[in-house]
């Protein structure tokens, strides 16, 4: 039996079977639960009554129903082996658009709004909120500080309006700074979120090995180097481990899995691509800045401190200029 007919008739054995060794299921009230048997219980009889529909979009299962005569939903997946649900009382909303933006992160301090300062989710909404007359919020994947660049980044917003995807684009652009595009905008199910919905990121960083005035401000200038020993260098941190020595402490969880790490040399560049499930703040800077120290004075840092978690080493940081986000990604990430 598929999960999708499993949730249709409610069938705790065939659940059951659905759900692995190592689950994560979230219902409102209760604690994470762990135990197989017992979370397809309170999946079964926590999530609801009656169940009335079930939608399939991209890997997530969607199912509505009815749980103590309130419309009920919730959001499934697998990912990793395991299964992840989460619960809302509320229908999904008819009238969301996912928008997939690039922007320079020169002039902004960050993504994230801000009173007294300029962002880009400031001009994002300001600009929205001006087309639609209404005040609105969107909700992004991920935040990026300020002088990070992102040639992807994704938001979702919610808006009941009668005008076409396309239209919402070109309207956007013609309101919004020249340093921040819409690439694409599309309708998709209120079940749609931006950020719980990404899989992972892939970041970039750029180091430029010349004097250029005119990539100053989207490189870190350094002398050349070679991008296989960097390569080797940063191979440590592929895999999962406990980051709380190479990010700001503003998570209690500090473990991340990162699937990819590649150098390559693009005529007087070197470029850094990461590739991971999650990234701590400020954690792709430490990352490069510690591997380029271990680089240059040929030291062992880094395998140190991730063997060693709880013994604290200096934090040492790229600059801002040379971070860009290339990808948010919905789908299966690459291994190594």
């Amino acid at each position: 039996m598929t999960l999708h007919d499993a949730l249709y008739a409610r069938d705790l054995d065939a659940l059951v079977d659905r759900f692995h060794d190592t689950i994560a299921i979230h219902v409102p009230a209760h604690p994470m639960i762990t135990n197989r048997k017992a979370a397809a219980l309170r999946f079964r009889d926590a999530f609801f009554d009656s169940v009335e529909h079930v939608t399939d979009y991209h890997a997530t299962t969607i199912v509505d129903g009815v749980k103590d005569g309130v419309a009920s939903q919730a959001k499934v997946k697998t990912r990793d082996n395991r299964i992840v649900a989460y619960y809302q009382t509320s229908p999904r909303n008819p009238h969301r658009f996912r928008v997939d933006l690039a922007y320079s992160g020169l002039r902004y301090e960050g993504f994230q709004r801000q009173l007294t300062k300029r962002t880009v989710q400031g001009e994002l909404e300001a600009a929205l909120s001006g087309l639609f007359k209404q005040t609105i919020t969107v909700h992004p994947a991920s935040r990026t500080d300020a002088g990070v660049h992102a040639l992807h980044h994704v938001v979702h917003v919610d808006v009941d309006t009668p005008l076409m995807a396309n239209q919402v684009k070109r309207l956007l652009n013609r309101m919004l700074p020249e340093d921040i595009r819409i690439l694409d905008i599309q309708r998709v199910p209120g079940v749609f979120h931006a950020r719980y919905d990404a899989t992972g990121k892939t970041y970039r960083y750029r180091l430029c090995h010349v004097d250029d005035a005119f990539r100053a401000h989207l490189t870190m200038r350094t002398d050349e180097v070679d991008p296989k020993r960097l390569k080797s260098i940063l191979q440590a941190f592929v895999g999962t481990h406990d980051f709380r020595n190479f990010a700001k402490r503003t998570d209690k969880n500090t473990v991340r899995t990162l699937h990819t790490i590649n150098v390559r040399q693009e005529a007087d560049e070197t470029i850094i691509e990461l590739c991971g499930e999650g990234f701590l703040r400020h954690m792709v800077r430490m990352i490069i800045a510690r591997a380029l120290e271990d680089y240059h004075k040929h030291t062992n840092a880094i395998k140190d401190a991730l063997n060693n978690p709880e013994k604290a080493i200096p934090k040492l940081m790229v600059p801002a200029s040379g971070l860009h986000l290339i990808a948010v990604h919905y789908d299966a990430l690459p291994h190594r």
